[in-house]
């Protein structure tokens, strides 16, 4: 598993850890929460990301609502 910056999202508490460069997510803040700055394409750790392409206004959409309701993983994703 390639983890730059020591990020990883495979379970909920590694989300919210973040990596060397701090916070990426703030559960119930998308404006605070780096990782929809980065799919905006606002703020990319001098990188576009994701790497192949630009998401859809409904993806980025759809991370933004996540993050404002809780950032909540399913359970079974839980670690």
């Amino acid at each position: 598993m390639n983890r730059k910056g020591g990020f990883r999202m495979d379970s909920r508490t590694a989300l919210l850890a973040g990596g060397k460069d701090g916070v990426v997510v703030v559960p119930g803040d998308p404006e605070k929460s780096r990782m929809l700055h980065v799919v905006r394409r606002e703020d990319a750790w001098g990188k576009p990301m994701p790497p192949d392409g630009p998401l859809t206004a409904g993806e980025i959409a759809a991370i933004e609502q996540w993050i404002r309701d809780g950032a909540v993983m399913p359970e079974a994703e839980r670690r």
